[in-house]
């Protein structure tokens, strides 16, 4: 008799699925991790053809993936967490192939609110998302010492924030745009002098 509350999720393995090739077209997968990739596009009905699929683990609601659960896809990614109507919804934690970590909230399989997201480098941003992307108010640590915290749009600094150097003890506090220096700011130089400017 199975014991029902066995925790079978460490034991589980990727099974490699893979559906029969038919005679009405073949489309390019686009396999990016969850929260990385690109938006999906609309293809025209047609087979994909010898698709790779993942596994998962976890709670199902009128066959779809509902409630908490693990997710392994065949490269390596893996994600544990709180799944609505097939898509990441809530808390999840996400590990991807090349060592890169996700912790945070999600809304639709996409990084969305509030998270953490530390890369194989060392990097670690904490701070808000918008459908995938660096979005709102957040501070990233960089393995040199480098760090910016403040507004983001579109991925990159955008609007006040804050960069400072621990290499070259310079800081600067103002506008940025498209993730450059631009606009009215002051920069501090290591001996605490304060150039304050419009920068362009």
């Amino acid at each position: 008799i199975p014991d029902i509350f066995d925790n079978i999720t460490d034991k589980l393995e990727k099974p490699v699925i893979s559906t029969a090739k038919h005679m009405i077209g073949f489309a390019d997968t686009y396999n990016a991790p969850v929260g990385l990739s690109k938006n999906p596009a609309v293809l025209p009905i047609r087979s994909e053809g010898n698709e790779v699929f993942f596994a998962y683990d976890g709670e199902w609601t009128k066959g779809k993936m509902h409630g908490y659960g693990k997710y392994l896809y065949d490269d390596g990614f893996t994600c544990i967490g709180s799944f609505r109507n097939n898509w990441q919804e809530g808390e999840c934690t996400a590990v991807y192939p090349n060592g890169d970590k996700y912790e945070g909230n999600w809304h639709k399989g996409r990084f969305h609110d509030k998270g953490t997201l530390t890369t194989a480098g060392g990097s670690i941003y904490y701070g808000e998302f918008r459908h995938g992307i660096r979005h709102g108010h957040g501070r990233i640590d960089h393995p040199s010492g480098l760090s910016y915290e403040g507004h983001w749009a579109n991925g990159v600094p955008q609007g006040h924030g804050i960069m400072k150097s621990k290499s070259s003890q310079y800081s600067y506090e103002g506008d940025f745009e498209k993730g450059s220096i631009k606009g009215t700011g002051t920069l501090i130089t290591p001996k605490g002098e304060r150039i304050i400017r419009l920068w362009t």
